[in-house]
């Protein structure tokens, strides 16, 4: 790479040869030169200087470039991720239905605690409080009585502690925007272990969700509920019991009021 210093002797030396060139040219080709004023030679050989820089500049390479950084790319390290616990599975509350207009998903089965069988099949070991106000339940002429597998309570309420029902009530209330969650809940007694019942839920005659509740125990006591969120799900509220045949062996029903 040129520097300051070469560029300016280079340039000295393109105007001396071209200066020589001239005088040659003009011994050659004028024996006798005509001499000529020295304002008009002045002027001439500035104008040829003056070509012959700006010739010289644009043969040039470019002289500055620019220095690569010296400061190297800081590399960033990303920050190893926090593992992500996994919760575990709950299987004490059954989920809550989706809204009518959509097929309303399946709700979670709830667990029913191991129960010995001989405390179980004696009546007299195993009190149960009666209910301060429970829903009726009725024996309807479309219901059957089932021998494999019978409903001994079965009970809309408020909540359910200790899988026993907790202020049963037959109606509910919307207003204000509250969102009351309904409990059905209910004691099976079956000779032939393990049955399968389920909670099939009407509003004002049309079905709005299935719940599928296992009977593992000669006496089992489970629930299901569902969530009223929409003013739509206000009415007349109607929960039928069906056994592994299709039949409707106990049957209740409840209001839900805006």
């Amino acid at each position: 790479m040129m520097n300051k210093t070469n560029i300016e002797d280079r340039d000295r030396d393109l105007i001396k040869k071209f200066r020589n060139i001239i005088e040659e040219k003009k011994q050659h080709n004028e024996p006798e030169p005509q001499k000529r004023p020295w304002p008009a030679f002045t002027l001439a050989g500035f104008i040829m200087v003056a070509i012959i820089v700006v010739m010289a500049y644009h043969m040039i390479p470019e002289r500055v470039q620019t220095a690569p950084s010296s400061t190297p790319e800081k590399m960033k390290t990303a920050a190893p991720k926090t593992p992500v616990s996994v919760a575990q599975p709950t299987l004490t509350k059954v989920g809550k239905p989706s809204i009518p207009d959509e097929k309303p998903p399946q709700d979670p089965l709830p667990e029913s605690e191991p129960v010995i069988p001989e405390k179980e099949a004696a009546p007299l070991l195993d009190v149960v409080q009666p209910p301060e106000k429970p829903a009726p339940m009725e024996i309807l002429p479309e219901m059957v009585n089932s021998t494999d597998v019978t409903v001994r309570e079965l009970v809309v309420c408020h909540s359910v502690k200790n899988r026993q029902y907790v202020s049963p009530e037959d109606r509910f209330s919307m207003k204000n925007g509250a969102k009351p969650v309904v409990w059905t809940w209910m004691t099976a007694l079956t000779g032939k272990p393990p049955q399968e019942l389920s909670h099939i839920y009407y509003l004002s005659g049309k079905r709005f969700c299935r719940v599928i509740l296992p009977v593992r125990y000669p006496r089992t006591r489970t629930w299901s509920k569902v969530t009223m969120k929409r003013p739509a799900q206000a009415g007349s509220w109607r929960v039928d019991v069906v056994n592994n045949s299709g039949q409707v062996i106990a049957r209740t029903h409840f209001t839900v009021e805006m």
